[in-house]
């Protein structure tokens, strides 16, 4: 069975201790414990994408049997052999909360991811999600995009790295654009960092582009204030030092358009700097790439 997010079937499944879930129509209780074992033993460090502040995502099987289900629901273009388990910690007073009733805030996964389809806007299918938490934690999986590599990965971090200059320019023009039309359609992600950016080459060797983590995102159904998109640009404008003056030129003349990157361009740069104060404050770092203990101008690129 192959459905898009906008007909996505779901129900709700029990797990003890855990609490209820909302979960695409062939993940029952087993197939979700299943997955969450496996994510919770994860301790392959390629496939652990993020531990900090008592939250763990990991990448993991999307089940260890041919036909298991899970493969069907998430079929759409490249099927997915994998998922990706957010795990967080759930504070006391959202525990009080979630015993009274009041569901999780990923219970809306769905429904936004639905909504993004509609709007043209890709994202990684959810396949389940904590309705009703009743451990210290709560949790929304989703498919792991297949020959996808994250913007940050991209420029900075990943093996993947793109090191031709000519190649980087286009793919940040390519990033201009998309957004654009991201904040044109009134989408807004209050955390548009290059994590939350899935980069996925087509048959035609264009850039798709795939907006993730997508609880905080909302859908204004009007095109995007100025301080808003300003912000946007500034999350994925804060990159390591030696990205700063080739990045910024070629992803905002796309986004604002000749004569329009001048303009977008002193309204970056100081939020940009507000970021790198206030991190710098916060933690002695005023770069990014400082923060991951990388040396400023550690990235090489080829003419």
């Amino acid at each position: 069975m192959t459905r898009s997010p906008r007909d996505e079937i779901t129900h709700v499944v029990r797990l003890a201790g855990e609490g209820k879930f909302l979960a695409s129509a062939s993940i029952d209780a087993e197939k979700l414990s299943r997955i969450l074992r496996a994510h919770r033993e994860n301790s392959d460090p390629d496939r652990c994408l993020k531990r900090k502040f008592g939250r763990l995502v990991t990448r993991v099987p999307s089940g260890p049997e041919e036909g298991s289900g899970i493969e069907e629901v998430l079929a759409e273009e490249v099927p997915a052999k994998e998922v990706v388990v957010k795990e967080v910690p759930v504070p006391w007073r959202w525990r009080i909360l979630y015993s009274l009733g009041v569901r999780s805030r990923f219970s809306r996964e769905f429904e936004i991811a639905r909504k993004l389809a509609e709007a043209g806007v890709r994202t990684a299918r959810c396949v389940a999600a904590s309705l009703s938490p009743r451990g210290r934690t709560e949790f929304v999986i989703a498919e792991y995009i297949s020959g996808g590599s994250s913007l940050n990965d991209l420029l900075w971090s990943g093996k993947e790295r793109v090191r031709r200059v000519r190649e980087l320019e286009d793919l940040l023009a390519a990033v201009g654009a998309w957004l654009r039309s991201v904040h044109d359609r009134g989408i807004w992600q209050r955390d548009m960092k290059p994590n939350n950016v899935v980069v996925r080459r087509s048959s035609g060797g264009s850039p798709d582009f795939f907006l993730v983590d997508i609880t905080d995102v909302r859908l204004l159904g009007r095109p995007l204030g100025e301080s808003r998109r300003v912000r946007n640009l500034g999350q994925l404008l804060d990159l390591p030092a030696c990205l700063d003056r080739l990045a910024r030129a070629p992803l905002l003349s796309a986004y604002g358009g000749e004569p329009g990157a001048g303009r977008w361009e002193s309204l970056v740069a100081s939020d940009v700097a507000s970021r790198r104060a206030y991190r710098k404050k916060q933690c002695g770092f005023l770069y990014v790439d400082e923060q991951q203990q990388r040396p400023v101008g550690g990235i090489f690129l080829e003419e």
